[in-house]
């Protein structure tokens, strides 16, 4: 299944792509998870760390009342524009992506997502898609909350260390 959803943010592109390349930085914005890190990058300065191919890394998400733990690695990369992820297949194949593009003084942000269950959880994709859907969009509006300086999700460790991700109104 695939879902795609595109949202429009009154901040620069190149400030939405830094943003986003910030893997932490999804803490603060999708509802399931609860901590992401590129491999390696272990208490270490995230702010270094480019997103560039076969960079791998995790994400600590909390799903029906489960935390699995998603390992994933960059597909593509167009600095400053797109960035590509596949997961490695386990619970799921498939990955996602974000696209930023200039729209009138801001930007707009396009985040497709695909996910294919593997043997059983083949069968779960209809019930999947349909609450896929709903975070997708629930996320992208909390993702634009964010970047415009609305109300805040939560305070984590992670996200007090992040605030100078933000971008500056």
């Amino acid at each position: 299944m695939k879902k795609i959803r595109t949202v429009a943010v009154d901040r620069d592109p190149a400030s939405v792509f830094a943003f986003l390349a910030r893997i932490e930085n999804e803490a603060l914005w999708r509802s399931s998870v609860t901590e992401s890190s590129y491999e390696g990058a272990g208490g270490g300065d995230y702010a270094k760390i480019e997103p560039a191919v076969g960079l791998s890394g995790w994400t600590r998400a909390n799903l029906a009342g489960r935390t699995i733990r998603l390992r994933w690695k960059i597909a593509a990369v167009e600095a400053g524009e797109y960035l590509a992820w596949r997961f490695d297949g386990q619970p799921w194949q498939g990955g996602g992506s974000y696209r930023i593009e200039p729209c009138g003084t801001g930007s707009k942000i396009t985040a497709a997502l695909v996910i294919r269950g593997r043997g059983a959880a083949a069968a779960l994709e209809p019930l999947l898609a349909l609450r896929l859907r709903r975070a997708l969009h629930a996320d992208l509006d909390r993702l634009v909350d964010v970047l415009s300086g609305g109300p805040r999700r939560r305070q984590t460790p992670v996200a007090q260390m992040t605030q100078d991700a933000l971008p500056s109104a």
